[in-house]
């Protein structure tokens, strides 16, 4: 999966710059790799699955979730898969949730590219 990433975000282990993005998922191991060859960043992170069994997933897409101006990478779907892998939220991102609490937090989405 490649997804053009325009903004600079955290996985929770490291803050990734924005860049074209190789996602993999290595199934039933709850790993995802994220590789940008620009940025030479290689980023292996241990998820957990979510969702729904019976309901397709509807596209391949990353979402993060964006507090003020900084965003963190929830979580990784693919199509046709009810079943996503989400990221543990950071005590990064706790305190970021906190800082920003007069600010809703929004989701953003980015779908695959073909």
């Amino acid at each position: 999966m490649t997804f053009n990433v325009p903004f600079e975000f955290s996985t929770g282990t490291a803050v990734l710059p924005a860049g074209h993005y190789e996602v993999s998922q290595v199934s039933d191991s709850g790993r995802i790799d994220l590789a940008c060859d620009a940025c030479n960043v290689h980023v292996r992170i241990l998820t957990h699955a979510i969702g729904n069994y019976n309901a397709p997933g509807e596209s391949t897409r990353l979402v993060f979730n964006k507090y003020g101006n900084t965003y963190f990478l929830a979580s990784v779907w693919s199509t046709g898969s009810g079943v996503g892998s989400a990221l543990t939220i950071t005590q990064a991102e706790r305190e970021t949730a906190l800082r920003a609490s007069l600010t809703p937090r929004t989701e953003v989405v980015l779908v695959a590219r073909r």
